[in-house]
């Protein structure tokens, strides 16, 4: 189903047949503005949409998808492959092979150019060149088939768990270093991530106003809820109660630093809203009668949320923006000019890296009106700062 965000008008409704419940798995394809989407298990699963509503298919038994923007390429792992989709042509232009099944989904380090897929009977995580389309290495995580993750890119780290197959069996969270593709840590943090749960983008968080991670699951010989990262020690430093195996879908919304997610309990609905400037939720509402998943649109600040059983789509707006501590508007106030510097990296407020190495002095003159971030390398240390161009 195509919608109209401006009028919320069904534009076209694409038929098409799912595998199975939630099956669907889709990427945006932002410098062509088409959407592929995987249909699994059909064996010409990817089906891709244009502008104008123009579709193609491409037979590839896909079981999850990953966009490298640099390339302007697909990788789609099935089985023992991964094939390279070519987003000009959209034809499949590479299958990189492996003595190992894929599983999970893949990550995309656009600073190193990367994508990581994890294989399954093995603790391997296989790293992919995108320049070449090759596997280069493969880091053996100590948990088995690792199966999914998220990178900060701040730190060049990438937080991977693995399927819960079993609830005796318990995988820990691993930290990766991406710089290095090499192990960091192995954390007493147990993501839940069951089989079933598959089809959810975004298992784990990067909350890249707060720079925490927010997953689902319990810390060893602890509580369990959602649990809140520190990057910098890769240790929970909060655990907010809540039904650990009732949780299905939630998204982050840098526009309000919120988390809005979707719970289950004895069959009623909730659309919750964790606030994460305090780590507390602040908003919990009844909604529908199967909520399956949540999408957000950036530019209009609204959040549309999928129901199975009404058969419905709710647009919910969120109008609240960041709101800054006083320490960090002083802090704002005194980076206009930034001095006693090796090298700065200069990031929207989206994560988007915009600009490597500055020389200026003075950033006001680079950078157009807006909210950055920025890393910067002093002689002695790093930090991340936020600064306000007006």
């Amino acid at each position: 189903m195509v919608v109209d965000c401006s009028t919320y008008e069904i534009k076209r409704i694409i038929q098409r047949i799912c595998g199975y419940e939630g099956s669907a798995y889709g990427v945006f394809n932002w410098k062509r503005n088409k959407v592929y989407f995987c249909f699994n298990p059909s064996p010409d699963s990817i089906i891709i949409i244009d502008s104008n509503f123009n579709t193609k298919v491409i037979s590839w038994h896909a079981q999850s998808l990953v966009y490298n923007a640099w390339e302007d390429k697909i990788y789609s792992p099935n089985g023992r492959d991964i094939g390279v989709i070519d987003c000009f042509t959209d034809s499949i232009i590479k299958v990189i092979n492996s003595q190992h099944y894929f599983c999970g989904l893949p990550i995309f380090d656009s600073i190193g150019n990367k994508v990581y897929c994890g294989a399954c009977y093995s603790d391997l995580l296989n790293v992919i060149d995108c320049k070449n389309d090759s596997i280069i290495k493969e880091i053996h995580t100590s948990i088995s088939c690792p199966s999914y993750g998220v990178l900060n890119k701040f730190r060049r780290k990438a937080y991977i768990g693995a399927i819960l197959f079993d609830l005796n069996n318990l995988p820990p969270l691993i930290v990766i270093s991406t710089q290095y593709d090499s192990m960091i840590k192995t954390t007493n943090i147990v993501p839940y991530f069951p089989f079933h749960a598959m089809t959810i983008r975004n298992p784990i968080i990067w909350n890249f106003i707060e720079d925490k991670i927010y997953l689902v699951g319990w810390v060893i010989n602890g509580n369990g809820g959602i649990i809140v990262v520190n990057p910098y020690t890769d240790s929970a430093i909060k655990v907010i109660p809540e039904s650990v195996q009732n949780m299905r879908a939630w998204e982050f919304l840098p526009f309000s630093n919120r988390i809005y997610f979707t719970e289950n309990i004895n069959q009623i609905f909730y659309l919750c809203v964790l606030d994460c400037s305090t780590d507390s939720i602040i908003s919990k509402i009844t909604l529908g009668r199967k909520l399956f998943d949540i999408e957000v649109n950036p530019k209009t600040r609204q959040i549309y949320i999928t129901d199975l059983k009404d058969s419905a789509l709710y647009v919910i707006k969120d109008e609240v923006g960041i709101v800054e501590k006083k320490d960090e508007r002083e802090k704002i106030k005194k980076m206009n000019e930034i001095s006693n510097y090796k090298e700065v990296i200069v990031y929207e407020i989206t994560g988007r890296k915009i600009k490597t190495g500055c020389s200026e002095k003075n950033l006001e003159k680079v950078l157009p009106k807006g909210v950055y971030y920025l890393q910067i390398e002093r002689k002695d240390k790093k930090e991340m700062l936020k600064i306000v161009i007006q």
